[in-house]
């Protein structure tokens, strides 16, 4: 393996193709040799070195992941390398990782092409296409080199943090507010989360919602369900109250229909929030689709008066799962609009949880 400097970067691409001084992104042509000349040692430096920075590994690796990997590279690449410059700005230490994956896996991709390309160009006489694209090839290496050796963000505490954000403000004015900043196609979804806690992953598949006698019925599939650990509930169905401010949104989504199917990608509700709805709001507003779960169990919490029934209504197995979302002080005012709720198992319970009196009484009915 060729000599690196101290910048990570070999001596030797600074150089392709003159002397002295460039850079593999700016070479500086030579006039004292020709085109052919400066070609083929250029091609002789650029493959020398596509070898130490593991090109056709990369290329390799990458054919052996799976087709669901390889059309997540795709989406990362058309998004994070515009005008050929890969961008790391702006990720969480969580997607840092398979970004570079995804940006290493393109940039490799680029150095083959243009090499193949150049070997085409040489055969037919066109040196100074050729030329061109061993250039190609060569910045492509740099930024290869550069992704290799850039940085990871720091570890964030993700634990409990959209708990921890949850906005202080009492009543139902930060749930109405962000129903309000949404468009007319992403206020379904907002009403199903605001009313029930639904994670997106569960309105992704499908929440069936139906207007029956004491409320609105709302049917949800779970989405974390692992019968061998026995956690998650295959689905619950909860009864809602239509004359809370969360119940009049999801009304509002059913119309005149007497039931509907409320559906839409989880990574479209996270967009949406992200591209439209966060700079509609207040900055003190630092809100996601789980903030809406976590205010849905403080709120149930402090109603409902039982942590089984909450574990249900969750799509929880155990009582313990929910210590990880809000808590009954942190329930609004207004109260929630959870009425009763039941799901596939009787949750267990799994810790020593005191739960005060409930708020509302239960009504029971209408969930089967």
């Amino acid at each position: 393996m060729e000599k690196r400097s101290k910048g990570g970067v070999n001596p030797n691409v600074g150089a392709l193709m003159s002397r002295p001084q460039a850079t593999a992104s700016g070479v500086e042509i030579s006039a004292t040799t020709t085109t052919k000349e400066r070609l083929f040692a250029a091609v002789k430096a650029v493959r020398s070195h596509a070898m130490s920075s593991a090109v056709v590994d990369i290329v390799n690796a990458e054919k052996a992941t799976s087709e669901t990997t390889r059309a997540q590279y795709r989406r990362i690449i058309a998004r994070r390398m515009k005008n050929g410059v890969p961008d790391l700005e702006g990720l969480s230490r969580s997607s840092w990782y398979p970004t570079r994956a995804a940006l290493k896996v393109g940039l490799a991709e680029r150095v083959r092409d243009a090499m193949k390309a150049q070997d085409k160009a040489q055969r037919g006489g066109d040196f100074e296409t050729a030329e061109r694209l061993v250039k190609v090839a060569a910045k492509a290496i740099e930024q290869l080199e550069a992704l290799e050796n850039a940085k990871a963000p720091p570890p964030e505490k993700v634990q409990n943090s959209a708990r921890k954000r949850l906005p202080k403000a009492r009543g139902d004015s930060w749930q109405a507010k962000v129903y309000d900043a949404a468009t007319e196609t992403m206020r379904p979804a907002i009403a199903v989360m605001w009313a029930t806690g639904a994670r997106p992953a569960e309105i992704g598949m499908g929440v069936d919602i139906e207007r029956v006698k004491g409320g609105l019925r709302v049917r949800i599939p779970g989405a974390k369900v692992n019968d061998a650990k026995g956690s998650g509930q295959k689905v619950r169905v909860l009864l809602v109250n239509e004359d809370t401010p969360a119940g009049r949104a999801l009304a509002e989504s059913l119309g005149d229909a007497s039931k509907i199917t409320v559906k839409r990608k989880a990574a479209r509700i996270t967009k949406d929030f992200t591209d439209h709805i966060r700079p509609r709001l207040p900055a003190s507003y630092q809100v996601s689709a789980y903030s809406f779960r976590h205010q849905a169990a403080a709120n149930m919490k402090a109603d409902l008066g039982d942590a089984e029934k909450v574990a249900s209504a969750m799509g929880h197995r155990t009582t313990r799962s929910q210590q990880h979302y809000g808590t009954a002080r942190q329930s609004q005012s207004a109260g929630g609009a959870v009425i009763d709720a039941r799901a596939t198992h009787q949750p267990k319970e799994t810790r020593g949880i005191r739960i005060s009196p409930p708020k509302k009484p239960e009504s029971g009915p209408n969930l089967s």
